[in-house]
């Protein structure tokens, strides 16, 4: 499916598969960006995301990260250059935020809330995206990768 296609049928009670697994869609946000563009971002019960950014014409599918690992150390650690994954490096290269000026479904966002983001890439491609959600001020880890059309389809 590609991009259109995807936020057209991506609504909560839907279900994608990615990369031949269950991605069932129990939420979904529209963020307006601070420059006026839309990222759309799909959430599933199981702590995955799926960002769509039609102005870049890509699909990242995250995985959230844990806070810690194991309990006994920071599952993420860095700073604003550069951020570490289980002794894993990834580069700054993206940040943006935005208002979500649409919600659908399950979720623990609110309307009008505040998200800040920030992405890293690895040498292999790998993303880390960081989201902040003001006012709470809380702060949520994800790892994933840009997705093709192909991996992709109506469940």
């Amino acid at each position: 499916m590609n991009l259109n296609e995807i936020k057209e049928f991506g609504e909560p009670g839907h279900e994608l598969l990615v990369q031949n697994s269950p991605f069932e869609i129990t939420g979904r946000l529209t963020l307006t960006l601070e420059g006026g563009e839309y990222n759309y971002w799909l959430l599933s019960g199981d702590s995955r995301m799926m960002s769509l950014n039609p102005d870049a014409d890509e699909v990242i599918i995250f995985n959230r990260v844990a806070d810690d690992l194991n309990g006994e150390e920071e599952a993420i650690s860095g700073d604003e250059e550069a951020v570490v994954v289980q002794g894993k490096e990834y580069e700054f290269t993206y940040e943006d935020g935005g208002t979500i000026s649409d919600l659908e479904g399950e979720t623990d966002l609110d309307l009008e809330d505040e998200v800040n983001f920030r992405d890293f890439e690895a040498e292999d491609g790998e993303k880390v995206r960081q989201a902040t959600i003001m006012p709470s001020g809380d702060t949520f880890n994800y790892i994933g990768q840009v997705a093709l059309e192909e991996d992709i389809m109506k469940g």
